[in-house]
C-alpha cells in the first residue's frame, strides 16, 4: 500500500468514525424501542415473583388465585379465577406485550390465555386493561376493554371474532396513541380504533392473564413503542357500516370522504367496516391506503 491509498483510508476510516457519533448524537433514546421485561419462567415459584418484577391482578381472581411458574407460567386455580399478572417496571405510554403460547385445551371455554396492554397499576381502575383473549379455534376469541376496581370487573368485548390459536403462537398486543392492535406470528391480525369509545385507557402497564388450570404461558416479551413523530397518512374511524361493490375491476373499503381512500389488496378477502374496526370474517384485512405516501401511520410496529 503506497503512501496515497493509506492516506485515503485513513480518511474514510476518519469520515465513518464521525458519521456514528453524529448518529449516536441525534438519535434521541426515546425514539429507541427499549427493553420493559422478558422472561421464559425458568424454574420454579408459586405465586410468580421473579424478585419483584411481576405483580398480581387481584381484581379477576377474588379468591386470591396467582400465576405459578414451573417452567412455564400456570394458573395455579380453576374457575372462576383468572391469573393474571402485570410488570411492575415503568412502562411509556406507546408500548407492547408479547405472549408464547404454551398450551391452550382443546375444549371451547374455561381454555384462553393473552397479552394485556395498558393496565392500571393504582387508583380506582386499578387492574382494568386492554386484554387480546385467545383459546382453540371453536373458543372464545376476542379483544376485551376490561374495566375493573380492586375487587371486581366488568369485560367489554371491543372486537369480536379474532383467529384461535395453537401452542407455541406468538402474540403481540400492541398500544399505540389511540389505536390497538394484534400481530400473530408476525401477520396483524386486527386493528381497533378507540376513537368512538367512551371509556379509554390512555397510558399504563404490561402483563399477561390466563384461564383455568392447565393453560400455559411459555414466555413474555414487553417492550416500549419507539416515539412515531410520524404524521397520519391514512386514518379512519370506520363509522357506519358499508360494503364494497360485489363486482367490477376496482373494489373498495367505502369509509368517509374520500371513498377512493380505501383500496382493496389483490387475492385477499375485502375488508368491511362495521363500528370503528375493519375486519374480515376470514381473519386477514385486506384494505390499504391508495393515496401517495412513503411514510407509515402510528400503526408502524418498528
Amino acid at each position: 500500500m503506497n503512501l496515497v491509498e493509506r492516506d485515503a483510508l485513513c480518511r474514510l476510516r476518519r469520515i465513518g468514525l464521525f458519521l456514528g457519533v453524529l448518529l449516536a448524537t441525534l438519535i434521541p433514546a426515546t425514539a429507541i424501542a427499549q427493553p420493559i421485561a422478558s422472561s421464559s419462567f425458568v424454574g420454579a415459584e408459586d405465586p410468580l415473583f421473579e424478585n419483584g418484577a411481576w405483580a398480581a391482578l387481584t381484581s379477576l381472581s377474588p379468591g386470591g388465585g396467582r400465576f405459578q411458574k414451573n417452567n412455564g407460567a400456570f394458573p395455579e386455580r380453576f374457575s372462576p379465577e383468572h391469573a393474571g399478572a402485570r410488570t411492575t417496571a415503568v412502562v411509556p405510554t406507546d408500548h407492547y406485550s408479547e405472549i408464547v403460547v404454551g398450551h391452550v385445551g382443546s375444549q371451547p371455554i374455561n381454555n384462553n390465555v393473552g397479552p394485556i396492554v395498558r393496565v392500571q397499576a393504582s387508583g380506582p381502575s386499578i387492574d382494568s386493561h386492554y386484554l387480546w383473549w385467545a383459546g382453540p379455534p371453536n373458543g372464545v376469541n376476542n379483544l376485551y376493554r376490561i374495566d375493573a376496581n380492586g375487587t371486581s370487573f366488568t369485560p367489554t368485548p371491543i372486537l369480536q371474532g379474532t383467529s384461535g390459536v395453537a401452542d407455541g403462537d406468538r402474540l403481540r398486543l400492541i398500544a399505540r396513541g389511540p389505536v390497538i392492535y394484534g400481530i400473530k406470528n408476525g401477520v396483524r391480525e386486527f386493528i381497533r380504533h378507540l376513537g368512538p369509545d367512551s371509556i379509554k385507557l390512555s397510558d399504563g402497564t404490561t402483563g399477561m392473564l390466563a384461564y383455568v388450570s392447565g393453560q400455559e404461558i411459555a414466555g413474555i416479551h414487553c417492550r416500549g413503542m419507539r416515539a412515531s413523530g410520524r404524521r397520519v397518512v391514512s386514518l379512519s374511524v370506520w363509522r357506519g357500516v358499508t360494503t364494497p361493490r360485489a363486482h367490477g375491476a376496482s373494489r373498495h373499503l367505502r369509509s368517509s370522504t374520500p371513498r377512493s381512500r380505501w383500496a382493496r389488496w389483490p387475492a385477499v378477502a375485502v375488508a368491511r367496516s362495521s363500528g370503528s374496526t375493519a375486519t374480515t370474517p376470514g381473519r386477514r384485512d385486506g384494505c390499504c391506503s391508495s393515496g401517495p405516501t412513503t411514510r407509515r401511520g402510528p400503526e408502524s410496529t418498528r
